[in-house]
């Protein structure tokens, strides 16, 4: 498998939480992808899956920025795994969100 469509797969799995929570809720928030970092462990072959386990630190952030109503920025870790479960890749996405 492509890196690239690995690292897109990694990138909706911190990022798609993030937009369905601010929908739900209604907020005018701008989410801004400002760094990401990869460790490749092994090649992808066949079917990946991806585990997303932050949602804690990812709300933690958000309610640090409605109560700010500033900036604020967090750390996001999305792992990839193939059909053996076995590690695969290792994501880090910093995410920057504002308010509008």
């Amino acid at each position: 498998m492509y890196f690239a469509a690995m690292a897109m797969g990694a990138e909706m799995s911190t990022g798609l939480p993030a937009y369905t929570h601010l929908r739900r809720r209604r907020q005018s928030v701008s989410l801004l992808l400002s760094e990401m970092k990869a460790v490749y462990h092994k090649k992808a072959v066949g079917l990946v899956h991806f585990r997303f386990e932050g949602m804690k630190d990812l709300l933690d952030s958000l309610e640090t920025l409605q109560k700010s109503g500033d900036t604020c920025t967090t750390l996001l870790v999305s792992q990839c795994f193939n059909d053996q479960k076995q590690l695969i890749a290792e994501f880090r996405f910093t995410w920057t969100f504002r308010q509008r």
